[in-house]
């Protein structure tokens, strides 16, 4: 990947870019491994073959409560990177948290850029949500309660998915079968309003995005957002209260509230981009708590209307 880099125009731009975005891999995803004795894990499951593609790009891997007798609801976690670094690795306290819980954690991999860009990530993790939905039963899953937690990028990509019904239509399914999306603080559900504000990044989006602005419209999820849709409920985390991430969040959550869409913000406080991510499902953190609390109230909501 670096040499592609390295071919492209901008060479410095993209170097610096790639050499600090790897550094902050460091913090994002080496993360200690802890005990997983009551969890079944099972790595690297192939969800789609794309000729040319190394298969790791397309795969996932799925932490089961080894105790489950009776079909879990099933969390889909979508990694972040900034589209073009990253996986599906390192988060073995959420999955030993979420198991402990009863729950059933996947993690996906996407193709990445420069090698790929729009809508190729949000195309990728359709492909794996669809699997999980035709196959998760396998694994004591309940496809009916599917639910999808995007951390930064991986929270772009989510809200995408979740919005636009093509990516799922793709497949021949509906946004009905996503029944909660968690958003873990993105900057991006409205792109060309974030590129408006800081043009100096414009690098990175061309690489994720391209350079036609109707790619950038067709990219931001809060453009896709209407009624009777059934386009799930939705919590979006946010730690910083800026342009960034405060305002992108808030106006997705506005824009879906006014399309009769429940969707709720919570501000993480005591968190900063990183922390965020690397403390879910740690002992005492509140954003698990309010993911927990959002989880339990859409999931008992989904078993009420069900009976």
């Amino acid at each position: 990947m670096l040499s592609n880099f390295l071919n492209k125009k901008n060479n410095s731009i993209f170097l610096i870019l790639f050499i600090t975005s790897y550094i902050l891999s460091i913090a994002f995803f080496s993360i200690a491994q802890e005990n997983l004795k009551d969890v079944e894990i099972f790595k690297d499951i192939s969800y789609t073959d794309i000729k040319g593609t190394e298969t790791y790009l397309t795969s996932l891997d799925i932490y089961k409560p080894a105790f489950a007798t009776k079909e879990c609801p099933v969390i889909v976690f979508v990694h972040g990177g900034n589209w073009f670094q990253g996986d599906k690795g390192g988060l073995d306290h959420k999955a030993k948290y979420f198991t402990k819980s009863g729950w059933i954690l996947v993690n996906v991999n996407y193709r990445l850029s420069p090698e790929v860009m729009h809508p190729v990530h949000t195309q990728d993790v359709a492909k794996a949500i669809a699997w999980v939905y035709y196959n998760i039963t396998n694994y004591k899953g309940d496809s009916d309660k599917i639910f999808i937690i995007g951390y930064s990028s991986g929270a772009h990509i989510a809200a995408l998915v979740a919005t636009d019904e093509k990516y799922l239509k793709g497949e021949g399914l509906g946004l009905e079968i996503l029944k909660g999306i968690i958003l873990l603080e993105s900057a991006y559900y409205d792109i060309p309003k974030r590129i408006a504000s800081e043009p100096y990044d414009l690098t990175m989006h061309q690489m994720a995005f391209g350079d036609n602005p109707d790619l950038w419209y067709d990219a931001s999820p809060i453009n896709h957002i209407e009624k009777d849709k059934n386009i799930p409920s939705f919590l979006l985390v946010h730690t910083e209260l800026n342009e960034r991430h405060h305002f992108q969040a808030v106006g997705l959550a506005q824009a879906l509230q006014r399309s009769g869409i429940f969707a709720r913000t919570y501000y993480a406080k005591d968190k900063d981009h990183v922390s965020l991510n690397n403390d879910l499902g740690k002992q005492d953190d509140n954003t698990t708590k309010a993911i927990w609390k959002f989880l339990n109230e859409i999931y008992n909501e989904n078993r009420k209307n069900q009976k």
